[in-house]
């Protein structure tokens, strides 16, 4: 891990993210961060709590099943960090502009290595950066 990344109770935060996001101006609540990670665009993402329409505790109660994501990931945190460093490292397969409930956003696809065998994942992302779902194709 880089200078800079605390992973202390299963969070993935850079200080220096941090103080990007609050620089450009995009609200977010620091205590209920999952993750946040650029991009192969550069573009600041993250993951916070959320709740049952949007981030972790929607992708928890939508998608964490065993035709979804159980799946695929053997836990929660697993999913977490395989997600953090998916976005982290690799170059995303589709990127494009969405428009869902009036609101655009982004909607990426990404093959991931999961269990030896590569899958195709979507990430639904708001404008701000906020990742909305994720869940298997």
């Amino acid at each position: 891990m880089h200078f800079g990344l605390v992973e202390a109770g299963g969070k993935l935060v850079d200080s220096k993210l941090i103080k990007e996001l609050k620089d450009l101006g995009i609200k977010f609540t620091e205590s209920d961060l999952k993750f946040l990670a650029k991009d192969f665009d550069k573009k600041i993402l993250f993951l916070e709590k959320g709740s049952s329409s949007a981030g972790f505790k929607h992708l928890i109660e939508r998608h964490w099943n065993p035709k979804e994501l159980m799946k695929y990931f053997d836990t929660q945190e697993e999913l977490v960090k395989k997600l953090f460093t998916t976005i982290k490292n690799n170059k995303f397969l589709t990127k494009q502009v969405v428009t869902r409930n009036g609101r655009k956003g982004l909607e990426y696809t990404y093959k991931i290595s999961v269990k030896g065998k590569e899958n195709t994942f979507k990430l639904g992302v708001g404008s701000n950066g906020f990742i909305v779902t994720f869940y298997p194709i």
